[in-house]
């Protein structure tokens, strides 16, 4: 794997939740992610912020799919812990990418897509993502690995 950030070797596990208003085409998010890198330097870390997301949605494929396109901004605060030393600084971040949206039934679809962009260093990003997202009473909630 490429390089990730302060001498990571870029893999670590996270998640997300957000709230996504869709009133068409044109949807917006407001969530937060969370991700973990453990063992690095002899300690781990771990990098938390909100985020923005807007989507549109490009065509629909068939009755069941639909391809979108997405942009996310957001601020991310990095700590490093280990057993001698505590450490953090902030960034902020812009993506853009896009994917495909599947209906899974009335209220629930799978979101597989992708993102690149950069942060205020300029370090590069790519991410893959999987998600599961379920509309309750007119809200959304979503889980995503990638």
């Amino acid at each position: 794997p490429e390089e990730g950030f302060a001498g990571t070797d870029g893999w670590g596990t996270g998640g997300e939740v957000l709230l996504r208003l869709t009133p068409g085409r044109f949807s917006i998010a407001l969530g937060l992610q969370a991700t973990k890198h453990p063992e690095t330097f002899d300690g781990d870390l771990t990098a938390i912020g909100p985020f923005l997301e807007p989507r549109i949605l490009l065509s629909e494929i068939g009755e069941s799919a639909a391809l979108y396109v997405s942009a996310r901004a957001g601020l991310i605060d990095f700590r490093f812990e280990d057993d001698a030393f505590n450490a953090g600084s902030a960034s902020w971040y812009l993506n853009g990418g896009g994917g495909l949206l599947i209906n899974l039934g009335e209220q629930s679809n799978l979101d597989i897509g992708g993102t690149a962009g950069t942060d205020d260093s300029g370090n590069a990003d790519v991410t893959a993502r999987v998600g599961l997202s379920s509309a309750l009473e007119g809200s959304a909630r979503s889980w995503l690995a990638g």
